[in-house]
């Protein structure tokens, strides 16, 4: 035991002086990583980071590892000590400590204590010092130089920007536009210049009329309107330079009315209903000033009733322009060179249909063919042209003529004879003379040039031209055209050549070159109504009741005017103007204009109204007054009813409807004004005429069965028809009675009888199909002779129906018989015909049937019939039954044995009778078509 502890006391001895004696010459030196000495250090760390970033690496070397052949403790780097200053720093909340990472190499990192926590926003910078210390122990330890580290912060992100207020509210003025209505305000809690700034605001509501810049700058892009919209709410974000966003908030914007001089109490859906009387447009009108200081000097108010596009302009043809001449008593010899499309020999077929009842657009592409059958093309002295128009500016190339009308040679060579075309917003009227006599070397005028601002602005207009050879009168919707110097400008030119061509052709929208035999100068626009009349000219009162406008402003309270005030139309009094000198008096009279339609059938749908009123004060300003619009609405009206009446059931022998029956023959067209104003039955013109009817059968019509029409009355009123298979339809502007009379003539023809019962039906229309009557339904019976064998004849009942009630036709005396076979003569002195019903299965059956016949006979009617024929004696007549038959021959024996009505006054009763008859009928005909089987042998004539 005592050797041992020696041994081990003998160790600890040597080992002691041993590191006693181990060289510790040299301390530690802080180098960077090219082993030069470090003067000072930087480093950063993001606050939500533990490991410092360190320019350059802390390093630490020690020259006593470099003498030794071994590397002993105090050549090796043990740790680094912090130093800073407890003035600065405190202990415990000092954040930072060194992790010596290599020690073998002397390298360490400056890290964040795990308990500890940066914050950019308390303390963004720190400076201490580092110093590095071998392993010669606590005593004998070397320590390098201290060396200065200075150390930042980086700041993270960890704040979105907040707005200053929660929620925004703001009040601005209606009718402003503002650079700024409000300055958004936001802040970010982080410090640092990057993620501290609000970059941008963004304003996140779609479809408002307001923006938001990136200084947070509010402000509206239009003027905002109180009626329209009174409050808006807004999003809005603000977004820092670092992109994060902040939540959103909201901003009420309240739009203020603001009180400038206008119109109140104005209605701005107004109804007119159609057959009453004036409607007062403005009733409730009153002018506010607001607090505006204007002593008036002058108020003028302009109405304008906006309608060119309805009808023509102010409802002018709801009826049709054809109507329309015939209602103001058009010259007879006008020819109609754009006749309706639904004509069945119109040449107008191919055109483009307008919107505008018979109304064509033409679209520089499309020109038609007038037959010479239709008119003859010369024009000489005097004549008149009118037309419909509506021309927009620009619809040709520049320079281009476009025409209307043009009359030129029909073979060879391209000479305009006349023609009517539009050029650069002129319309022009070419008018050659012919070669006559000895005038050729004569200067004549020739052509005609109108400056018009109608003939390019796009709305209907109506150009009547009176021509008396070489004064030409023009007519602008029925007024005359007031002459200047150069308005028109005539043209002269010689009169064309002596030519031995005859033939010309009459074009509608452009013109023929047959030199070329090309169609050039096409009309790019709509025509409607263009007429033509030779020898004579249109009378002035004709074109002015063309154009009479039936729907205008009505104003009659001139008792309110005083001295000063004015009030004036324009000629279709469709624009009016009121000039006072006070708001009073203008607001007086506004209060009295109204709007009336004539119509008894107004065209449908809505007219703008608008009224702009201009004042000007003695201060020598102008008050800017909002316009003010309103709109007329017309409904459907149906004031006119139109209906057919008549026979509802007929019914006649086959043999009468061979050469056709009247069934129309009690027909009636009626008319007649309803829930109408009595202040306009003057005023009103009932419309009496009827544009089309048609006949149709719910089934094709069969073989042997067909219509005639009276040709003669047809062709007398200018009626057009055309068939087709489940009827025919007449179609053209005439009187109710001129309807009703061709109506009355149609015949039906049913040569053979099949079908039993047809259904017709009749339906006509007035007003271009506006005002449509009730369908007429007509029942049409074809009754079939009934023949029994009896040994007095057979009886026949011909029954005429009319409104349910059966009537006997005609009673025939008993000596007049009727014979059921047909004898003729020929080589076999004839072809017998024998039909005999027989009932029952035994000899027995046959007597009692003879007993039922002859029972009949005595209840029923003797009825004439228009061709009876020998009597034959059967008295040798054989006839073989066949027994199959005999089930429905008994059948059939009881219903012709029942065939007899009672008088009686109930309709029901006359049906039921009616509807026997009727089966009685087709029973007939299916016994008729039987073979029965007969020995002739011992018949004798």
């Amino acid at each position: 035991m005592f050797k041992i502890s020696r041994w081990w006391a003998l160790m600890m001895m040597v080992a002691i002086v041993m590191a006693n004696s181990e060289p510790n010459a040299h301390s530690p030196v802080l180098v960077d990583k090219n082993g030069k000495p470090v003067k000072m250090y930087h480093g950063e760390v993001p606050e939500n980071e533990r490991e410092v970033t360190l320019e350059p690496e802390l390093r630490a070397i020690d020259k006593d590892a470099k003498e030794n052949s071994y590397v002993g403790a105090a050549g090796q780097i043990c740790g680094y000590d912090i130093i800073y200053s407890k003035n600065n720093y405190n202990q415990d909340t000092f954040p930072f400590e060194i992790d010596p990472k290599d020690v073998k190499h002397g390298i360490g990192k400056i890290m964040v204590k795990k308990n500890a926590k940066l914050n950019f926003e308390k303390r963004n910078r720190y400076k201490f010092w580092v110093r590095a210390f071998d392993c010669a122990g606590d005593e004998k330890a070397s320590f390098s130089t201290k060396v200065r580290v200075v150390l930042r912060v980086v700041d993270v992100d960890e704040f979105a920007p907040t707005f200053d207020k929660p929620n925004y509210d703001v009040d601005v003025e209606e009718g402003v536009v503002y650079q700024k209505i409000l300055q958004l305000s936001a802040t970010d809690k982080d410090r640092s210049p990057v993620y501290h700034t609000v970059c941008k605001y963004s304003l996140l509501s779609k479809k408002v009329p307001f923006k938001v810049d990136k200084k947070g700058k509010l402000y509206n892009t239009e003027k905002l309107n109180w009626d329209k919209e009174r409050n808006y709410i807004l999003e809005v974000q603000a977004e820092d330079c670092g992109h994060k966003k902040s939540k959103i908030e909201y901003i009420n914007v309240k739009v203020l009315k603001t009180c400038k001089p206008s119109w109140q109490g104005i209605t701005r859906n107004i109804e007119y209903k159609a057959g009453s009387r004036t409607k007062l447009l403005f009733a409730n009108a009153k002018f506010d000033m607001c607090s505006a200081q204007c002593h008036t000097e002058k108020v003028s108010a302009h109405i304008n009733l906006h309608v060119k596009d309805k009808a023509m302009g102010c409802d002018r043809h709801s009826k049709g322009i054809t109507a329309q001449r015939q209602q103001c008593n058009a010259n007879v010899k006008t020819t109609e060179l754009l006749p309706a499309a639904n004509n069945k020999n119109s040449w107008t077929k191919g055109l483009l249909q307008d919107n505008e009842h018979a109304a064509f657009k033409f679209n520089g592409k499309t020109a038609i063919d007038v037959p010479d059958s239709k008119v003859e093309h010369t024009l000489h002295g005097q004549f008149t042209i009118s037309m419909w128009m509506k021309h927009k500016k620009d619809s040709a190339p520049a320079g281009a003529k476009e025409h209307i009308l043009c009359n030129s040679d029909g073979a060879k060579m391209n000479r305009h004879h006349y023609s009517l075309y539009v050029h650069n917003c002129r319309l022009v009227l070419l008018l050659r003379q012919e070669a006559q006599g000895n005038n050729l070397n004569v200067f004549k005028p020739a052509e005609y040039r109108w400056l018009l601002p109608e003939v390019c602005d796009g709305h209907w207009h109506h150009y009547a031209i009176n021509g008396q050879f070489p004064n030409m009168a023009l007519y602008i919707d029925g007024s005359p055209m007031i002459t200047s110097k150069n308005n028109p400008e005539v043209i002269d030119d010689w009169p064309m050549h002596t030519s031995t061509i005859k033939t010309t052709k009459l074009m509608i929208g452009a013109c023929y070159s047959a030199g070329k035999h090309t169609v050039t100068q096409y009309f790019n626009g709509s025509l409607a109504g263009l007429t033509l009349l030779r020898g004579q000219t249109e009378k002035d009162n004709v074109l002015k009741c063309l154009n009479n406008c039936h729907e205008k402003l009505y104003f009659n309270d001139m008792k309110k005017m005083t001295t000063g005030m004015t009030v004036s139309f324009n000629k279709a009094m469709t624009e009016m103007t009121i000039n006072g000198q006070t708001v009073k008096e203008v607001e007086n009279l506004i209060k009295n204009v109204g709007y009336i339609n004539t119509r008894i059938q107004p065209t449908t749908g809505g007219r703008e109204v608008t009224m702009v009123t201009y004042m000007r004060c003695k201060e020598l300003k102008k008050i800017n007054v909002p316009k003010v619009k309103s709109v007329i609405t017309i409904k459907e009206p149906q004031l006119v009813k139109i209906s057919i009446t008549g026979d509802s059931r007929i019914a006649k022998r086959q043999g009468v409807f061979d050469k056709g029956v009247a069934i129309f023959e009690k027909l009636t067209i009626n008319r007649e004004l309803k829930n109408i104003h009595e202040s306009m039955l003057q005023k009103a013109k009932m419309p009496s005429r009827i544009d089309a009817c048609m006949i149709k059968t719910p089934s094709a019509l069969l073989k042997g069965e067909s219509f005639l029409l009276p040709e003669q009355a047809l062709d007398d009123s200018g009626l057009d028809h055309e068939y087709y298979p489940m009827g025919i339809t007449i179609t053209g502007y005439d009187e109710d009675a001129t309807y009703t009379q061709l109506m009355r003539q149609i015949k039906y023809v049913n040569t053979n009888g099949n079908p039993s019962h047809r259904v017709f039906t009749a339906q006509c229309s007035s007003t271009n199909g506006n005002i449509v009557t009730n369908v007429y339904k007509l029942l049409v019976d074809v009754i079939h002779a009934v023949h029994v064998p009896s040994m007095h004849g057979v009886q026949d009942n011909s029954i005429h129906v009319k409104n349910g009630h059966s009537i006997i036709d005609k009673e025939v005396p008993e000596n007049k018989k009727i014979t059921t076979a047909h004898a003729s003569s020929g080589n076999m002195g004839g072809t017998i015909a024998i039909i005999c019903v027989c009932v029952g299965f035994l000899m027995f059956m046959i007597v009692l049937g003879v007993i039922r016949i002859r029972h009949s006979h005595r209840r029923t009617t003797v009825v004439q019939v228009d061709n009876p024929e020998p009597e034959w004696d059967d008295t040798g007549l054989t006839i073989r039954v066949n027994p199959l038959e005999t089930l429905q021959n008994e059948n059939y024996d009881d219903r012709v044995a029942g065939v007899h009505c009672d008088d009686s006054d109930s309709e029901d009763d006359l049906d039921s009778c009616h509807d026997e008859l009727m089966s009685s009928e087709d029973e007939s005909e299916k016994i008729k078509d039987r073979d029965l089987e007969w020995d002739n042998s011992t018949l004798s004539f």
